[in-house]
């Protein structure tokens, strides 16, 4: 779904957001922290489209799909068939979000040579080449491009690899999929942020413009196809609108007719209010309300089982040096949204949080509400550092959750009570505060100044009390319940960690 619009080639491209300038927002934003991707949208000046009628097969449903011809022979060599895939290197090879987005360089997780090898003779048409594909993205994609949208693009494009086959048995593409990505073609991005909510209503209006009702009839979709550049493009290229509802039309057209003759409704099946809104402002065709949708959400496939399970991950993260961004002063926080109660998304910025709870309410079209810090705080030291090992201990309860809106995926969810998130911040923000890290001055090799890694190390120590994590996670725990509640508290934190023991020496036995 587009959220951008190109620059006009008479007048100058627009600001840069300041998050990009921003070091402080650039840290907030590391790829280690979401994934995003910039959405493109239609040039000013298209290529011209040729009419030209593609063929045709007809499924089992009565659905009408394209099917794409190709010259290549089956079976394939396998050098062959590797290099249709793009899989000759070794590497993932999916695309980055790099500039000119360069193919992934990381390797390959597993033994993809006999995978490939086992599909040299199947075609679009073979009934287990969507089973076989899926096992080859098991073994081709690096961690970060085997997730469900990634995968599923891959996936896409590894099938026009293979010869067609039985042309009668392959329903490659349905009509509606054409339409969808009809106004993507031939485009290029523009900078300016539309926000989430904006976004949001893009994505729906489409929704309305590829049902079969609307494309045929001329009224409806030029009505559509307003709304959705009125949500779509930016302010400083409004004036550009009327030029490209009609490239997009004339496109879902030009696709629409390429099709045989199909069933359809001689006149709109809407209702009267309905048109009436549609044929209003545009812009006003949906409501403001902020989004309060159910979260989409995945777990990661190595998820811990338990808090226990999570012990090791604290200890990785504690005796890390410190990264460039962890040196800096910031705040923790923790936060939840209407409509997903029982969900806490913890984070830290070096900005006031104010300032980044108005960016989350525009970037993914939900209002939050602060659980922590309540009312005036000061920065802490370290800050990320704190986030990692908040993030690291609740890992057993990590959600991702896959925001329609900005579009990112959130790894900073947890499925936990807002009490229990807040008790670990506050855990991790008091034994940051007894400076558990020292500078030792040392020279850092070029690969950690590479990775922004510097000289500050956990204190020796420190590094003793990690030695016996079960013991040196109790003592945080009643160190806590001291500070909270005083020496009353000491006792029932006392009998946790006595039963936290057993399980934990149960564990170690199994």
């Amino acid at each position: 779904m587009p959220s951008s619009y190109p620059s006009p080639a008479n007048a100058p491209p627009p600001e840069r957001l300041k998050i990009d300038s921003d070091p402080a927002r650039r840290n907030e934003r590391s790829p280690t922290r979401s994934h995003a991707y910039i959405p493109v949208t239609p040039s000013a000046h298209p290529p011209a489209i040729h009419a030209n009628t593609p063929p045709t097969s007809t499924s089992k449903t009565g659905s009408v799909s394209v099917v794409k011809a190709t010259a290549v022979p089956a079976p394939m060599s396998f050098e062959g068939l590797k290099k249709e895939l793009n899989l000759g290197t070794g590497k993932c090879g999916s695309p980055t979000k790099k500039e000119g987005n360069p193919p992934c360089k990381n390797p390959n997780p597993g033994d993809i040579g006999s995978q490939i090898k086992s599909m040299t003779a199947l075609t679009q048409a073979s009934a287990e080449l969507p089973r076989e594909l899926e096992k080859l993205a098991e073994l081709a994609l690096c961690k970060h491009h085997i997730i469900r949208e990634k995968k599923a693009a891959r996936i896409k494009l590894w099938k026009k690899g293979f010869p067609i086959g039985d042309e009668k048995a392959v329903p490659l593409e349905p009509i509606t999929d054409r339409i969808k990505s009809a106004k993507q073609d031939s485009d290029t991005p523009c900078l300016m942020r539309i926000g989430g909510k904006r976004a949001l209503k893009g994505k729906r209006t489409i929704a309305l413009i590829i049902e079969p009702d609307n494309y045929p009839h001329e009224d409806e979709l030029t009505c559509l196809l307003k709304v959705l550049a009125s949500n779509v493009i930016c302010h400083h290229h409004k004036g550009q609108i009327p030029d490209v509802v009609a490239q997009w039309k004339h496109r879902i057209t030009m696709i629409y007719e390429a099709y045989p003759a199909q069933e359809q409704p001689l006149k709109s099946t809407y209702s009267t209010g309905f048109l009436r809104r549609l044929k209003g402002d545009p812009a006003k065709f949906w409501d403001d309300a902020d989004d309060k949708s159910a979260f989409r959400t995945e777990i990661e496939k190595d998820r811990p089982s338990d808090d226990l399970a999570c012990y090791s991950l604290i200890q990785h993260k504690i005796m890390e040096p410190l990264k460039k961004s962890e040196l800096v002063e910031g705040y923790v926080y923790a936060y939840e949204v209407e409509g997903n109660e029982g969900f806490v998304k913890i984070g830290y910025t070096t900005r006031p949080i104010e300032v980044r709870s108005a960016e989350w309410k525009v970037e993914c079209d939900r209002a939050p509400k602060v659980l922590y810090p309540l009312g005036p705080t000061e920065k802490i030291p370290h800050a990320n550092r704190v986030e990692g090992l908040c993030l690291a201990e609740l890992k057993h309860r990590n959600m991702t959750v896959i925001c329609e809106a900005c579009p990112k995926r959130h790894i900073e969810w947890v499925k936990t009570p807002a009490a229990e998130a807040i008790t670990v911040i506050q855990k991790w923000t008091n034994w940051i505060l007894t400076a558990p890290y020292n500078d030792s001055k040392r020279q850092p090799s070029q690969w950690e100044v590479d990775n922004e890694i510097t000289s500050w190390n956990l204190r020796d120590e420190e590094e003793k009390r990690t030695g016996d994590m079960l013991n040196f996670m109790d003592e945080l725990l009643c160190q806590e319940a001291t500070i909270v509640g005083g020496d009353s508290d000491r006792k029932p934190c006392l009998q946790e960690t006595s039963a936290r023991g057993r399980r934990y020496q149960k564990r170690c036995l199994q």
